[in-house]
């Protein structure tokens, strides 16, 4: 099966989309997510089932996780510094 990649304006578009998308987001987190990303680690990780960062392994306290849930909000790894957030 061949696959087919994106067109100019299809890319063109994605841009356009992201560019949006980062204008609605306070600067210092955009900093710090491409800060993470540029080093070679992860911006984001979920908090899995299990209580753990996604991008390391690290046991989230119970109430950082309490926390993300009851405000649905976001969090920040304190060993891997991703931002974490919950998808389940």
């Amino acid at each position: 099966m061949q696959r087919r990649g994106l067109s100019a304006d299809e890319i063109d578009a994605y841009r356009a989309e992201e560019e949006e998308l980062r204008r609605r987001i306070p600067p210092f987190v955009i900093e710090h997510f491409d800060r993470l990303e540029e080093s070679g680690k992860p911006g984001i990780a979920d908090i899995g089932e299990n209580g753990t960062c996604s991008a390391c392994g690290a046991k989230i306290p119970e109430s950082e996780i309490e926390y993300i849930k009851k405000n649905r909000n976001i969090g920040v790894c304190d060993s891997c510094f991703a931002f974490l957030y919950i998808a389940h």
